[in-house]
């Protein structure tokens, strides 16, 4: 059976025969006829040796004959074939799983013989390897050694699944492991500004050349694979099992991206958006504020001078905004409309985005922790001491305050007004909100704000009148009072 020309096989066996096939790439397949009547069976290859046995003398007297008959192969023939190969490293098992259940995949031994690394992502839910001694090593982490040999289970929904066998160590080995389609551009084209170009249905490359950092956003509504290269060698890799979206911050060089489909998906036509923003700076004194559409991302940047813990608070006219901090290789550090973390010196990049679909909203993004606290007495302090410090003496922050919490940092506290803990860790909002936020709090007040910066309307009594005062606090809790 030619190598390339996959076929689906039906064999008729007379009594008392077998059938063997012993494919290039795969497991080989036995089929027997214990029957006094012929019977039929059906294989699926790409290539290999067919045998045709007489288990008994005489099996194929009285007429009796083999009939072999080949079929070109229909789109579920080919997951069929594929979902039965063997895994060999650097060659991606890609296929759409009908149903959901378990997989049996033989393991191919590498060149070197020693273990290989195994990536599952798409409809996997997670992966087993049975080791040649019979051992079972269940649950297995992404990236996990395996190896050599014995069988990988898969436990996987409905849908496209994808598995790799890398050999490489390095992150760049592993991001072209997970690529699959080499790293030898051609056919590239250059993108000197932002553009919306059209994707052919092979593996497309484009270039740019940029002399100060950028923030590039690339788009496309199908999934697909990308793979950013820099000076020939891998630095970054996405892929996207639904429509594709990808924020990168890139310094001044030159660039390289590849794009092909995944899941199955034609590119052909297929429209591209790669967009190109200088990145803003956030900084405690200076927050970042802008109205973003459905669809719009952002990147901020932010740099960490000394170790120590900090906080970020986005206040917005709609909940809309999805937001994750990455430090400066792309990890992912705390994701949420409010973050609290330590953090080590270095620069991190704030992501900003509105999804297709909901309602755009202006945002704030508020930065706490950068700024020492001041050494100094309080304005309003100062200035009642040089007027002769006649009548009450202004309250200031944290003086004489029994309540240990409120000694703590005020940004601190804006995090976690009220008492309770606003710190969401899920981009679903699922954490309990407490209410005011990062936006100001609750509005109306008895008194002087000043004492409790968060706003929580916990205000003392006015010094003068009545104190009905409204807060006008801003983002970073200074208040001021308006009273009567």
């Amino acid at each position: 059976l030619g190598k390339g020309n996959a076929v689906r096989m039906r064999v008729t066996l007379p009594p008392s025969s077998a059938a063997f096939v012993q494919r290039l790439n795969g497991p080989g397949m036995l089929e027997c006829s214990f029957e006094n009547d012929p019977v039929t069976r059906e294989f699926i290859t790409d290539g290999g040796d067919l045998y045709l046995l007489a288990l008994k003398d005489g099996s194929l007297k009285d007429g009796s004959r083999f009939d072999v008959a080949t079929f070109a192969l229909g789109a579920e023939d080919k997951t069929l074939m594929l979902a039965e190969q063997t895994l060999t490293p650097g060659s991606a098992w890609q296929v759409k799983l009908a149903r959901e259940g378990e997989t049996l995949l033989p393991l191919a031994v590498g060149k070197t013989g020693k273990p290989l690394r195994l990536y599952h992502r798409g409809a996997v839910t997670s992966a087993d390897w049975i080791g040649p001694d019979g051992m079972l090593h269940a649950d297995l982490d992404n990236g996990a050694p395996v190896g050599p040999g014995g069988i990988v289970r898969i436990h996987h929904a409905e849908g496209w699944a994808k598995l790799d066998l890398c050999e490489g160590k390095t992150p760049a080995e592993i991001m072209g492991c997970k690529w699959g389609a080499g790293l030898s551009p051609s056919g590239t084209v250059e993108i000197p500004q932002a553009a919306l170009v059209k994707l052919r249905d092979r593996v497309n490359w484009y270039s740019f050349v940029f002399k100060d950092t950028q923030h590039v956003n690339l788009s496309a509504p199908l999934p697909l694979a990308a793979i950013l290269l820099r000076d020939g060698a891998a630095v970054n890799y996405q892929e996207a099992w639904d429509a594709f979206n990808w924020d990168l911050p890139l310094t001044p060089g030159k660039y390289t991206l590849g794009i092909h489909a995944l899941a199955g998906a034609s590119l052909e036509g297929a429209p591209l958006s790669i967009l190109f923003r200088p990145i803003a700076t956030l900084s405690e004194k200076q927050p970042y504020s802008a109205f973003m559409a459905p669809g719009e991302s952002r990147l901020l940047r932010f740099e960490v001078s000394k170790q120590s813990e900090y906080g970020i608070g986005l206040g917005m006219d709609k909940e809309t905004v999805q937001a994750r901090l990455y430090d400066s290789k792309g990890g992912l550090m705390e994701q949420g409309k409010q973050q609290f973390m330590a953090l080590n010196p270095g620069a991190y990049h704030l992501w900003l985005r509105v999804p297709e679909g909901a309602e755009g909203t202006r945002i704030t993004a508020n930065l706490f922790g950068q700024e020492p606290p001041p050494n100094e007495p309080p304005e309003r302090l100062v200035k009642w001491i040089l007027t002769g410090a006649s009548g009450v003496r202004p309250q200031v922050e944290n003086e004489q305050a029994a309540d240990p919490e409120s000694h703590r940092p005020a940004w601190e506290r804006f995090l976690t007004s009220g008492g309770q803990d606003q710190g969401f860790r899920n981009e679903d909002g699922s954490a309990q909100d407490g209410g005011g936020g990062v936006d100001g709090g609750g509005g109306e007040v008895q008194g002087e704000s000043d004492r409790h910066p968060d706003g929580d309307g916990s205000g003392e009594e006015g010094v003068e009148g009545e104190g009905n005062g409204r807060s006008d606090e801003d983002a970073s809790g200074n208040g001021e009072s308006e009273g009567e």
